[in-house]
């Protein structure tokens, strides 16, 4: 049983949505909020498996709740919902460690198979969020890569240094490409590659490639 939490400040999609998960017999709704602030308490009251969250709330927007709730309770996943693509706000939702990002035109079908996938550990995002993260990353991917670039870990607010090397990895990863296609294009073996974006990753407390990508972009380094 995954027990689900929703924050939604418009009442009937709030209902709507609870009657929809509460009918399917692998979930259990457990609480909802109408706003971010609201959705922090519920979380340290119950302690959903995933939250349902709206991006566009009064109080506190769901960015906002997201940065909070990964900071002091990050085994909760959080799903973010939202009716369109905002750039700044995709970059900061893959910054503070999102685990699903959806537009709300998806089907109830959709919906629940986006909360089990969460649950199983798997990211989830809406073919249009993607198609727009494709194109931003294809385009930032042509620019000349520099010898060193400084970023930051939100997190423990540390700067990271990214070499050449590295750099040229994340826009690699950018175009998809494969540990070992990534390998043979830079002179290294697969394992090494595998090595690099696990060190990239843990420096910067990103989750996953996708996260990498969009944290890349957010920061400009592609």
């Amino acid at each position: 049983m995954i027990r689900v939490a929703l924050a939604e400040d418009q009442a009937l999609i709030r209902e709507m949505m609870v009657t929809i998960l509460s009918r399917e017999s692998s979930l259990e709704m457990v609480g909802t909020a109408t706003n971010g602030e609201e959705a922090i308490q519920l979380c340290n009251i119950y302690r959903p498996d995933v939250l349902l969250m709206d991006i566009k709330m009064p109080v506190m927007d769901g960015v906002s709740a997201l940065q909070k709730i990964k900071r002091d309770m990050p085994k909760i996943k959080v799903i973010l919902l939202t009716t369109f693509e905002n750039a700044n706000e995709i970059s900061s939702s893959f910054c503070h460690g999102v685990d699903g990002y959806l537009l709300k035109d998806l089907s109830p079908d959709e919906l629940i198979k986006a909360i089990q996938c969460v649950y199983s550990g798997l990211f989830v995002m809406s073919e249009s969020v993607k198609n727009y993260i494709q194109r931003e990353f294809i385009l930032k991917c042509q620019s000349e890569t520099p010898l060193l670039v400084s970023v930051k870990n939100e997190v423990i607010d540390e700067i990271i240094e990214l070499d050449s090397t590295e750099i040229k990895m994340i826009k690699l990863i950018a175009k998809g490409m494969s540990n070992k296609e990534i390998g043979e294009a830079l002179g290294f073996t697969e394992g090494t590659i595998k090595n690099k974006i696990t060190k990239i990753l843990g420096n910067l407390q990103l989750k996953d490639r996708t996260q990498l990508v969009v944290y890349a972009i957010s920061q400009k380094i592609i």
